[in-house]
């Protein structure tokens, strides 16, 4: 008899061993197959952009009141010195209220925001009309005339966007105006663009 309780008590002592051993599970060295949910999104959806975001962050920028936006040109350098000049003003780069007007600025801080967006050396906007060689400053006029612009489509490759743009004098189209497509070209930086062009498009 007591031969047989010992031979139960070592039974119940070797189960209970077991039982106690399976119990905490070892952490697994195999990875998850699941896909990690703070994976970075690829880049051609981050860089993805609406026609209303074009046609505010760049082509808009470029006064509509100005030859910049209703005639072509290859390169900044033949963009009219004053059109510059005023793409700072209407822009309001220099934190100037437009109330202000007309304004003088220092010559060194009109051409530092100028050259943010174009590269056009500052011998050439000083032969703006608005520049005075004696004083170091430009005086900031106000705009006048009419227009507007539209971007009706793009393209991006690498560092470059191409925007097929709507330009017309006055009212638009939809009063008889004349209107013209143009093709601008933008150069994406790491810290901004620069506009490199804006040449006459045939639409196709």
């Amino acid at each position: 008899m007591k031969k047989t309780v010992i031979l139960l008590l070592l039974a119940l002592l070797t189960l209970a061993a077991c039982g106690g051993g399976s119990s905490s599970a070892l952490p697994s060295s195999t990875p998850s197959s699941a896909p990690s949910s703070s994976q970075p999104t690829s880049s051609s959806a981050q860089d993805e952009l609406t026609l209303d975001e074009v046609n505010r962050n760049y082509v808009r920028l470029l006064p509509i009141t100005r030859e910049i936006s209703h005639s072509e040109w290859a390169s900044p350098i033949n963009i009219p010195a004053s059109d510059l000049v005023y793409f700072c003003d209407d822009n309001n780069l220099l934190g100037f209220g437009h109330d202000d007007l007309p304004h003088e600025c220092p010559a060194e801080a009109v051409e530092a925001a100028v050259q943010k967006y174009f590269d056009v050396p500052a011998e050439y906007l000083r032969t703006a009309r608005e520049f005075d060689e004696k004083t170091m400053t430009y005086t900031m006029l106000p705009g006048g005339g009419g227009g507007w612009t539209r971007a009706m489509s793009y393209e991006r490759e690498g560092d470059l966007l191409r925007i097929v743009v709507w330009s017309g004098w006055g009212g638009g189209p939809e009063d008889g105006y004349p209107t013209q497509l143009f093709l601008l070209t933008v150069r994406i930086e790491a810290d901004g663009f620069k506009y490199l062009s804006y040449m006459s498009h045939s639409g196709e």
